[in-house]
Order: C-alpha cells, then sequence, then structure tokens
C-alpha cells in the first residue's frame, strides 16, 4: 500500500500536483471500504483459537473492555514478549526513517529527481512485499522442522537486508544507477 502510493505521488505529482495522488488514493480507499461488507464474510467473534479476550465470551461478567487492561498486563509479565517489543521498536524506526527519507534523499542529495527516486522506492516496497510473503513462508517451514531455527532465520534475514540500503545509500551523487 505505501510504496504504491508513494509511486503515484512521486509519478503524478509533478506532473499534475500534489492533491491528485491524495486524491485517487483517498476515492480508492473510500471504494473500497464501501464495497468490502460485500466481499468479505466476517468471522463469527471466538472462531481463530488462543485469542485471549474472546474466551468465554457468552458470560456477562468477561466484558472484553474490562478484560483488555489485564490482558495487556499479563503480556508484559512475560520476558520474552518484553525482549520482542524493544527489538521490534530499534527495529522498525531505521525502516520508517528510510520509508519517509530515503525518497528526498534520493532526488535531492543524488540527483537523481523525483520520478527516478520514486522508482527506486516504489521497486524497494515491492521487494518489501516479497519480502514479507517469502518471509513468512520461510519462518513457518523453520518453524515447523524446528522452532530454534526461527530466530537464526530472522537474524540472517535482518543482516542480509542491510547490504542492499547501504549499497544504495554509498553511491556517490551523480552516478549512474544500474536500473536507470
Amino acid at each position: 500500500g505505501p510504496s504504491i502510493g508513494q509511486g503515484l505521488a512521486g509519478l503524478l505529482g509533478p506532473a499534475v500536483g500534489w492533491r491528485t495522488p491524495f486524491a485517487i488514493v483517498g476515492g480508492s480507499t473510500v471504494a473500497i471500504g464501501l464495497l468490502l461488507p460485500f466481499l468479505v464474510v466476517e468471522p463469527m467473534r471466538g472462531q481463530q483459537g488462543g485469542n485471549v479476550l474472546a474466551q468465554e465470551e457468552s458470560r456477562p461478567e468477561n466484558n472484553q473492555l474490562e478484560r483488555l487492561p489485564a490482558a495487556i498486563l499479563h503480556l508484559f509479565k512475560i520476558p520474552s514478549v518484553i525482549f520482542v517489543f524493544l527489538q521490534a521498536i530499534s527495529g522498525c524506526v531505521p525502516w520508517a526513517v528510510i520509508q519517509t527519507f530515503l525518497t528526498d534523499y534520493l532526488a535531492e542529495d543524488s540527483d537523481l529527481g523525483i520520478r527516478k527516486a520514486t522508482t527506486v522506492m516504489f521497486v524497494f516496497g515491492c521487494g518489501v512485499a516479497v519480502g514479507t510473503i517469502a518471509g513468512g513462508s520461510a519462518g513457518q517451514h523453520a518453524y515447523l522442522r524446528d522452532r530454534r531455527l526461527l530466530p537464526a532465520l530472522m537474524s540472517a534475514a535482518a543482516i542480509c537486508s542491510t547490504a542492499p540500503i547501504l549499497g544504495l545509500l554509498s553511491v556517490p551523487a551523480n552516478t549512474r544507477l544500474w536500473i536507470f
């Protein structure tokens, strides 16, 4: 989603102004939102196993809103959950910065211009989508084989993901990129 919106903004914005991509993305979001109830079947509450808040929902004393704080506090009593949150926070900030500022860096500081920088970021977004799907599949296979393999796979993926970004950021200004 973000790469499509960013691609539209970068490719259409210079030609038709910045408002048009916002209108296209906003209009399509509203249209999909209106169609969603007709296209998707809502699952019955509590169908998913392990849903802490939906368990025993039929009992009136188990109000979900009342139980939510207790469920959250219970999660944060588990040391591995705290560790996962701390790792995720430090791991997500750089990726958010990349999505926010890399287009501008490539357009201005690397002299790619808006269209080429947007193309790079669109390819980046497509890579993220493919990597997420492939990583989820590989993670599921690793977990089913031996759950101890999952952290090793995640670590290797995180380490390998830095090489393309470092390569892109290390290219001197006015250097012709192989993709153009």
